[in-house]
């Protein structure tokens, strides 16, 4: 399969560095969703998808669930009726769940400045050359 004429399978290449983002932040954005309300996981995969139109898709969704849910910083709110009015289990982010989520978004604000002075830096450098 190619994206943006990149072979998939092969390493270095774009498709590695989407995959490894959507690792790095899914945690991220997943409890900035459980910060405005209490939701399904399908609810949540659902819209980060739609909202990304199709380029953030969270693999293991169920697994990261768990793990945040391991760690405290989420737990089961109850079932409840969803949007497709189907009985699903409802999550909601603690008060720890909340202060990790700050240090989350605190740690990509921080990375992707440095990353993007670095490119403008570096982009300018190579104009000169």
């Amino acid at each position: 399969m190619q994206r943006d004429g990149m072979p998939a399978e092969k390493s270095g290449t774009g498709i590695s560095m989407i995959e490894s983002m959507k690792k790095a932040t899914s945690e991220l954005l997943v409890l900035s969703f459980l910060k405005e309300k209490s939701m399904p996981i399908t609810e949540i995969v659902s819209e980060i998808a739609e909202k990304s139109s199709g380029l953030y898709t969270i693999s293991g969704a169920y697994a990261l669930f768990y793990r945040l849910e391991r760690f405290g910083y989420l737990h089961e709110a109850g079932r409840k009726i969803a949007k497709d009015n189907r009985r699903r289990q409802f999550y909601e982010i603690t008060p720890e769940g909340r202060a990790y989520c700050q240090l989350l978004y605190r740690q990509y604000f921080e990375l992707t400045a440095a990353i993007e002075n670095i490119l403008q830096e570096g982009g300018d450098k190579k104009k000169d050359d």
